[in-house]
């Protein structure tokens, strides 16, 4: 989500990524979760990309390289990816809405 124009140039795309993140972040990254998110955009689902945001998070990979071991490592993701869903606030409430879709009824 920090890289959109390499990684996300579809609304399929676009949504893979962000409805990860939000998985990883509120659901503790829930395999079940991850598996429908799959399955629901392998499918034939009519969804919008939505506008770029400018700012991305205040860490960027290049933060989690400088861990000095792994303890400190794993603590660098947790709070890289943190700092990414963010600084998406204001898409809180897409990746929500696109997790249920993807969970269904």
């Amino acid at each position: 989500m920090q890289h959109l124009e390499p990684y996300c140039h579809s609304a399929k795309s676009y949504a893979a990524h962000h409805t990860r993140l939000c998985c990883g972040i509120e659901h503790s990254g829930n395999a079940k979760i991850y598996a429908a998110i799959q399955k629901w955009l392998n499918g034939s689902v009519e969804i919008e990309k939505p506008e770029g945001l400018i700012y991305r998070g205040k860490m960027t990979v290049a933060d989690v390289h400088l861990a000095s071991n792994a303890e400190e490592h794993t603590k660098r993701v947790l709070e890289w990816a943190q700092s990414v869903w963010e600084a998406y606030t204001v898409q809180h409430d897409l990746a929500h809405a696109w997790i249920k879709a993807a969970l269904g009824p």
